[in-house]
């Protein structure tokens, strides 16, 4: 064998390589251009805003949850189905009074000392226990509360957000 007889033999592989490969390259090429002629599709819409409380959107597929929702609320016997309509102003309702409450607990403000100590001498006086066991008085020996318990800000907190959430509820039964 001479060496002229390998070259060939050896390049014969690559010819065949390299047409596969040329192929290829043109199949993919003329796909490439069908693609780009063809137009894109429609955008599909997933949900839209139906309306917008403060910045905050109510979409379609809420009102919709909402509406499957109401078949579990044991409060509406006897109202029939949930329109549309009902069902939006249930979630704008819903949706003002959760930012009222937001807005609240960010306005809302660190008691003092002097009214955390008057609001416990107060509780102190109304509570039955402290009631017999005379917690009001400072007379009262060494079963009363000592009138510094409350020394902590996250205690303080604590007790704040009682006190609110106890004269909201008077407030609530006093209308009632």
């Amino acid at each position: 064998m001479n060496s002229n007889a390998a070259i060939r033999l050896s390049s014969a592989p690559l010819r065949i390589a390299g047409l596969l490969a040329f192929s290829l390259f043109m199949q993919c090429a003329t796909c490439g251009i069908h693609a780009q002629d063809a137009r894109p599709a429609a955008p599909i819409v997933l949900d839209h805003v139906v309306a917008v409380v403060n910045n905050q959107a109510i979409l379609s597929s809420d009102i919709d949850d909402e509406i499957r929702l109401s078949v579990l609320d044991p409060g509406r016997g006897g109202l029939g189905a949930l329109t549309r309509d009902r069902a939006l102003d249930q979630l704008i309702g819903r949706a003002l009074i959760q930012q009222q409450i937001r807005q609240e607990d960010a306005e809302a403000v660190e008691p003092t000392q002097s009214e955390v100590d008057v609001r416990l001498m107060e509780l102190r006086k109304e509570l039955p226990a402290c009631v017999r066991a005379s917690c009001g008085s400072t007379q009262a020996g060494p079963r009363s509360l000592p009138p510094t318990t409350l020394t902590s800000p996250t205690s303080k907190s604590i007790f704040a957000c009682a006190s609110k959430f106890c004269a909201s509820l008077s407030s609530v039964f006093a209308r009632a």
